[in-house]
C-alpha cells in the first residue's frame, strides 16, 4: 500500500516576507545606496567595483556587502504584531536610512539585535485593560503589550478614538484589569470579559467580541454569510429577465479580434542595410525593435525604421553601452566585443575586454584595445 505524502506546510508569513526583502533589494534607491558607496580607486581581480563597508572602512567586492537599514525594519522591542502596512513604511524607506555593510559587521549587528529582542521579551507584558470615559461612564476593553505598563496608551478601538477626539485625552483613564506573560492567554482572557452581550449592551466601545485581535466569532460569521448568500442569484441578479438586443449580439459577433498586420496599429518596418520589409515589428521575431528605432541604435546587427510616417533620426553605429574595440596585431576594428568574438570564434567577449582592460595578456592569441 503506497502511503500518502504528508503535504508540506509552508510558514506563508515568512514567504510574504522574504519576497517583500527581495522587492525591495531590486528597487532603484538600493542601486543608489551602492553606487554612493563604491570605493573611488580601489578596484577588483577583474576590475569590478569595491564598496566601502559604513562600520568597518574596508573595500569588499559586491558580492560581499549588503544593504542595510540603520533604523531597524522590525523593532527591538517586540510588539504584539507588526502589520504589513508597517512592515513595507519601514523596508522601503528613505535612502537616508539606508547603509551598505560587509556581511562581517552585518552578521554582527544582526546577532546584537536578536540578543537585544531576546532580554526584551523577557521583560515585556501583555496585560487586559479597561479605559472608561470619565464624562458618559462608557469603557472599552482591550489587550496591550509593552515593557512600561504606565505608557499612557489608551486602546486603539474606532469609536474609543473617534469619543478621545471628541472629549480629550484627560477624561479617559486606564485600569489594568489582569496581566499575563504571554499574547495568547491575554487574549484568552479579553475573550472572556468581551461577549457579545457587553458588545450589544451600548456601555461600551468595542464592535467586536474578544479574542485573536477582535477575531470575528463562528456565529458573526455564519450570520455575514447567510445575508451574502444568493444576493446575485435569480431576480437579485440586475440582468434578471433582461436579454440582449439583436443590434448588441450583431455587433458583438461582429467585432473583429485583430492582430498582426489586421491591428490598426500595426506598422511596417524596413531594414535599412537589406531593404527587406516586414508588415509588423512582431513578425520580424526581434524583441525591442520600436526602442532601436526610435533611437536609431542597431539591432542583431542591423538599422530598422518604419515604412510609413518615418520620422528621420541620427543612425548609430553601436547600441548604447557597446565600445568598439581594435585587434592590435591585425588592425581590424569591431562594433563590440560580441561582434570581435563572434569573429574570432569565442562564445563571448568578456576574454577580450578583460585584455582591453589590462586583466589578461592576450585572447584567442591576439591582443586587443578599446577604440
Amino acid at each position: 500500500m503506497v502511503k500518502k505524502k504528508k503535504p508540506i506546510l509552508y510558514p506563508n508569513k515568512s514567504i510574504i516576507k522574504g519576497a517583500l526583502r527581495r522587492t525591495f533589494s531590486r528597487t532603484p534607491i538600493v542601486r543608489e545606496v551602492l553606487e554612493a558607496s563604491v570605493h573611488p580607486t580601489k578596484k577588483g581581480i577583474r576590475g569590478g567595483k569595491q564598496y566601502v563597508c559604513a562600520k568597518c572602512n574596508e573595500a569588499f567586492p559586491g558580492k560581499n556587502v549588503q544593504i542595510d537599514h540603520i533604523k531597524d525594519v522590525i523593532d527591538l522591542i517586540p510588539m504584539k504584531h507588526i502589520s504589513y502596512d508597517m512592515l513595507v513604511t519601514n523596508l522601503f524607506c528613505p535612502k537616508e536610512n539606508l547603509q551598505v555593510l560587509c556581511k562581517t559587521c552585518h552578521d554582527e549587528k544582526t546577532k546584537v539585535a536578536r540578543e537585544l529582542r531576546k532580554e526584551f521579551k523577557k521583560l515585556f507584558k501583555y496585560f487586559v485593560y479597561e479605559t472608561r470615559n470619565k464624562v458618559n461612564g462608557k469603557r472599552y476593553r482591550g489587550v496591550h503589550g509593552c515593557v512600561d505598563l504606565d505608557d499612557g496608551y489608551l486602546g486603539s478601538g474606532v469609536l474609543l478614538k473617534k469619543a478621545i477626539k471628541k472629549y480629550g485625552v484627560e477624561n479617559f483613564e486606564r485600569t489594568i484589569l489582569f496581566i499575563h506573560t504571554s499574547r495568547e492567554l491575554a487574549y484568552l482572557k479579553e475573550k472572556e470579559l468581551v461577549t457579545m452581550s457587553i458588545v450589544k449592551s451600548g456601555e461600551f466601545y468595542n464592535l467586536k467580541e474578544g479574542g485573536i485581535g477582535g477575531e470575528l466569532s463562528e456565529s458573526t460569521k455564519t450570520k455575514i454569510s447567510k445575508t451574502k448568500t444568493g444576493t446575485m442569484i435569480g431576480e437579485n441578479n440586475p440582468h434578471y429577465g433582461k436579454t440582449h438586443s439583436e443590434e448588441v449580439r450583431r455587433k458583438i459577433g461582429d467585432r473583429p479580434y485583430l492582430t498582426g498586420k489586421d491591428h490598426p496599429a500595426a506598422k511596417s518596418v524596413e531594414c535599412v542595410e537589406t531593404g527587406e520589409i516586414s508588415d509588423t515589428a512582431s513578425s520580424t521575431g526581434y524583441t525591442g525593435l520600436a526602442s532601436a528605432i526610435k533611437n536609431g541604435t542597431m539591432l542583431h546587427g542591423y538599422h530598422w525604421r518604419y515604412v510609413e510616417n518615418h520620422i528621420p533620426v541620427e543612425l548609430k553605429d553601436t547600441k548604447p553601452g557597446f565600445r568598439p574595440v581594435r585587434c592590435i596585431d591585425t588592425g581590424e576594428v569591431f562594433k563590440s566585443l560580441t561582434d570581435a568574438a563572434n569573429n574570432v570564434g569565442l562564445t563571448q567577449g568578456s576574454k577580450i575586454g578583460d585584455v582591453c582592460r589590462g586583466i589578461r595578456k592576450t585572447a584567442k592569441g591576439c591582443k586587443w584595445e578599446f577604440v
